[in-house]
């Protein structure tokens, strides 16, 4: 079973609630890869973090905040985590070399507003606050007690380590809690969705730094089990903070080369056209210039 197949991601389940609010800006900024931009602070329900836009970027902030109000509330603690001094909150970009995103602990680049790659990305950053704040054996353990206990695969992309499929557990989790399918997605992965329940605690409680002066706190919907702390110690983890890329580059490469191939098996076909059309021209005016130079004898 491929929960990923099971509980699909749609856009059409992620409402946009349009209740975004400029905080400040925009301020001119160097963003973090080094291009120029603009950064707002935004404020929703209680959060508050950062958006910012590199210049000349097909997105504006109108848009961007469509989308994170599309988001989970639980979700936007992913947003103030990434939200701190010298970070960029939801940062969009022009071009991350071929990738749809980028997601960490300090960043959440993205090129788009897929909201499937944002949500992707801020499992990223959800984890390894958890990880490098709290708990530094997660990852042990969601590959000891969930990965490899579970009869279930998340997804085709998950499958490549225990972060890439906890980010890509994030989504699905996501796609259950807008359809009220939790209670299902418990009994299909149990151990992820204990994990992930207890991490989503974590960041919305004891590890919430709140960026908003007049936040409170967040009353937590559905009600999330504390972890029983059965833990086994360490193994080794990876980098403090990767970068991996979403999910959504493999789909978005794959579909690109389709299209390319197509592309050029028009272009091929069109230049052969073009080809034989200039060799019948120049064939004509062959004959023609034949026919006047020898002329035919009475």
């Amino acid at each position: 079973m491929i929960l990923s197949n099971e509980f699909i991601f749609n856009d059409e389940n992620f409402e946009p609630q349009n209740d975004c609010v400029i905080k400040s800006g925009p301020t001119v900024i160097k963003m973090g890869r080094g291009q120029m931009g603009k950064e707002w602070v935004v404020k929703r329900d209680v959060y508050c973090f950062k958006i910012t836009i590199e210049d000349t970027h097909r997105n504006t902030i109108e848009e961007a905040m469509e989308a994170v109000s599309r988001l989970p509330i639980l979700y936007l603690v992913g947003l103030e985590i990434v939200s701190d001094e010298n970070e960029n909150g939801l940062a969009l970009y022009k071009d991350l070399g071929g990738a749809a995103g980028h997601g960490g602990r300090t960043y959440c680049n993205l090129i788009g507003l897929n909201l499937g790659v944002i949500i992707h990305e801020l499992g990223h950053g959800i984890e390894q606050e958890v990880r490098l704040s709290a708990e530094s054996d997660l990852l042990d353990r969601w590959e000891k007690e969930a990965k490899n206990v579970d009869s279930v695969t998340v997804s085709g992309y998950g499958n490549q380590n225990p972060w890439e499929d906890m980010a890509e557990f994030c989504k699905v989790y996501a796609v259950c809690l807008q359809t009220n399918k939790l209670e299902e997605l418990k009994e299909r992965s149990p151990n992820r969705f204990r994990i992930w329940e207890h991490c989503m605690k974590l960041v919305n409680s004891t590890l919430r730094n709140k960026k908003c002066a007049d936040s409170e706190d967040v009353p937590l919907k559905p009600e999330l089990p504390v972890q029983d702390g059965s833990a086994e110690e360490t193994l080794v983890t990876p980098p403090d903070e990767y970068e991996p890329d979403s999910p959504e580059v493999e789909v978005t490469s794959k579909s690109s080369n389709y299209s390319y191939v197509i592309f050029l098996v028009l272009l091929v076909i069109l230049g052969l056209v073009l080809f034989f059309f200039i060799l019948n021209l120049l064939f004509s005016k062959h004959s023609t210039v034949r026919v006047r130079v020898n002329p035919r004898a009475d």
